[in-house]
């Protein structure tokens, strides 16, 4: 095993193999390289592959990259595993197995699928898939029974997509992704919705519709849609609370990885105290509040220039 900021001849030869392919930007190779050493400890960032690329460190200099057979084994074993598209052939097949018979869906009751003989859409289901991990509508399946009925007109094929959209936006003031497919089960055609689960939850009713009250927050629970119990409402506000703090904390983190942890340091905005590797000093109590930092994304000469490294995106 390679030191802290070392790396092996094997891992070298990878990095060079990964650079000629051209499919990887150098925080995406380091990514790979960490993976592969299975702890945080001896973690490298991207300028390490930046050096090798530039020849910049001796060492590596003669390595050769890797071979194609080595480095295709290597991705293989630590690329992050590809997510499976909702509505693809593999994903369906797998979700919806057909019973013996062939007449029904061998199914259970979920809280993934709501089954609908006709083509209707309750924003209640809608909101609760939100929610939850998102969900299939199956229009032409029958409730219960998982009868494949099928679709007899082309109310779904011919349907107004962008009208959904803009019904999920006055009632749930957010946009809420969806795809959908035309699927065919036993010679039957199926419609099939699938609704994604929200990026920012909860997801909450802006304006009523039918039994639903502006305010109403529905989860998906197998089988049904009710309103969220305060446990999972809980956890969809401490998720949230989550999401928020480690966004924030994940500008600074690249801004360390993007100029080294030797060359950066962080600042302490109430005491002055600016800690980093070499060390730490104070900066003078009464030049704080002079201090004047840039915002994220505003670098003009009369509000100054960033300085690389100190983190402080506000």
């Amino acid at each position: 095993m390679a030191g802290r900021n070392s790396l092996t001849a094997d891992e070298a030869a990878i990095v060079k193999s990964l650079l000629v392919m051209g499919k990887h930007t150098n925080q995406q190779i380091a990514g790979l390289i960490n993976r592969s050493r299975g702890g945080a400890a001896s973690d490298i960032n991207g300028g390490r592959i930046s050096n090798i690329k530039n020849n910049e460190i001796q060492k590596y200099i003669a390595i050769k990259p890797a071979s194609a057979s080595v480095t295709e084994e290597f991705l293989k074993k630590y690329s992050e595993p590809k997510k499976m598209e909702p509505l693809s052939d593999q994903t369906l097949e797998s979700l919806l197995p057909l019973a013996k018979g062939g007449e029904n869906l061998a199914i259970t009751e979920t809280d993934q699928i709501e089954c609908k003989k006709s083509f209707d859409m309750p924003m209640k289901t809608i909101a609760a898939f939100a929610n939850n991990k998102g969900g299939y509508f199956l229009f032409g399946v029958e409730d219960k029974t998982w009868k494949i009925i099928g679709l007899a007109d082309k109310k779904f094929d011919n349907y107004d997509w962008s009208k959904l959209n803009q019904h999920i936006r006055s009632k749930l003031g957010m946009e809420i992704p969806f795809s959908t497919r035309v699927w065919t089960i036993s010679g039957k055609k199926v419609g099939i919705l699938y609704v994604s689960s929200a990026a920012i939850k909860p997801v909450i009713f802006i304006n009523g519709e039918g039994d639903v009250a502006q305010g109403h927050i529905y989860y998906r629970y197998p089988a049904e849609d009710r309103l969220i119990s305060p446990i999972d409402l809980q956890r969809l506000i401490e998720n949230r609370l989550r999401q928020l703090s480690e966004t924030v904390l994940m500008k600074h983190v690249s801004n360390i990885f993007r100029f080294g942890v030797d060359n950066t340091a962080i600042l302490n905005v109430l005491t002055g105290e600016v800690s980093g590797k070499s060390g730490n000093f104070l900066i003078e109590e009464s030049l704080i509040p002079k201090i004047s930092f840039v915002r994220e994304g505003r670098f003009t000469e009369t509000d100054g220039a960033p300085i690389p490294g100190c983190g402080l995106n506000d």
